[in-house]
């Protein structure tokens, strides 16, 4: 993957900028690096698709600028935003009256699925702004795991969409989460990860991507379009210790507990169904995972899962039924003893989660359901099956990283 030559000058160009004395982004917070910033969070929006014909890009972005004034003054709020306009990068800066400033609009467009540009954007983030701590929003559609190309189902992607001509239709670039993490990996371990797309929340996307933040934040069902409100979960973002559980509640009672306004004269109940993960417990999460499956699962295929938890409404074969992880699991273990020892372990991992009774799904014009609260873990995992019909899913299934440590390498 690599970034035309006229954007890489381009940007190359932008980033000797940040070395001047007299640039427009000029501030005293890096005079001493000493004394360095709290938090400074990048929020990625890739709106090159259906979400910026709906404007819901703007909707965002308005709901930040409005809540700008809860950022402390030892932090930072980044906003790049590519959608049917150029590219654009905004800082918070309460010396503005609008409590924002633009610092570069580009005059051409290019890949915002292109993991080079968002290492481009992360190397400006530390080095105008070095803190204490990192965070990162990545506003898309998203679609988990899932490879960029497939041979029965092309249109999937992973995480993004970028058409590449300011347009607002899905099809074009996408970013594989292998991609995102090498992107990220180069940077400080961010404090938060935090996907405002459908479907991220899954063990596989969660494995991958242990290393490079601290907490994840996403779901894995769909979201509301309008996403996250920003306005709501701004204050909680910015805590002194990032308030991950905060910015679940917010975004979940937003949707919990009113009819949200779509577009004018559109407006209905969503749902929000939500999860933080602890990625430094996702290694105890893996070991008693690769143990149960092991030693209760089978080659057989698994009629139960017709009537289980799932994320995804349509066959197997278009999209992977994401089965939430803890209702498979419960099912899989019959010992209260071996139950109780991965329990422990998936609440270390999967701390906090909140959902609605039912969300709705955009992709069948109905409504899903959590049914029994007991079973529900915030958090999505493939499940293999056996016959030719599930072959294609179970070959990207084995390129992920978390196949071989997940017990099922034993089966498939």
């Amino acid at each position: 993957m690599r970034i035309t030559a006229s954007i890489d000058r381009l940007l190359t160009v932008c980033l000797l900028l940040l070395f001047t004395a007299c640039h427009p982004w000029d501030d005293p917070a890096n005079e001493d690096n000493d004394n360095r910033l709290t938090r400074t969070v990048l929020v990625y929006m890739v709106a090159e698709n259906s979400l910026s014909y709906g404007g819901f890009q703007k909707q965002d972005f308005d709901e930040i600028v409005n809540s700008v004034g809860e950022i402390p003054n030892d932090c930072r709020l980044l906003i790049y935003i590519d959608d049917m306009d150029f590219p654009r990068l905004y800082v918070s800066d309460k010396s503005q009256s609008s409590g924002i400033r633009e610092m570069l609009h580009w005059q051409t467009d290019f890949d915002s699925c292109d993991p080079n540009v968002l290492k481009e954007l992360m190397n400006a983030v530390v080095t105008l702004y070095p803190s204490k701590g990192y965070g990162l929003v990545f506003w898309s559609h998203g679609n988990a795991w899932l490879p960029k190309t497939r041979s029965r189902a092309p249109q999937q992607r992973t995480i993004g969409i970028d058409n590449g001509r300011n347009a607002g239709n899905n099809t074009g670039s996408k970013m594989e989460i292998s991609q995102l993490k090498e992107a990220l990996s180069i940077f400080p371990q961010l404090d938060f990860l935090m996907f405002d797309a459908c479907f991220m929340q899954t063990i596989e996307v969660a494995w991958e991507l242990r290393d490079v933040t601290h907490y994840i934040i996403a779901s894995p069902a769909e979201i509301p379009n309008p996403g996250a409100p920003y306005h709501n979960i701004i204050s909680p973002m910015f805590a002194k210790k990032a308030d991950v559980e905060g910015i679940i509640d917010q975004y979940y009672h937003y949707y919990a507990d009113s009819v949200v306004l779509i577009r004018e004269g559109y407006s209905y109940e969503h749902g929000a169904v939500l999860s933080v993960v602890d990625c430094t417990q996702l290694g105890a999460l893996q070991t008693a995972t690769d143990k149960m499956i092991r030693r209760y699962a089978s080659t057989e295929e698994d009629y139960a899962l017709l009537s289980m938890l799932r994320y995804f409404p349509i066959s197997s074969q278009t999209i992977p039924e994401y089965y939430d992880m803890k209702a498979y699991m419960r099912h899989l273990i019959t010992s209260p003893d071996d139950w109780k020892e991965w329990l422990a372990a998936f609440d270390a991992a999967v701390p906090y989660r909140r959902a609605t009774e039912r969300w709705f799904t955009s992709y069948t014009g109905r409504y899903m359901y959590i049914g029994n609260k007991e079973n529900y873990g915030g958090i999505s995992m493939y499940v293999p099956q056996p016959g030719s019909y599930f072959e294609t899913l179970l070959e990207q299934f084995r390129s992920t990283s978390w196949y071989p440590v997940s017990g099922w390498s034993a089966f498939y």
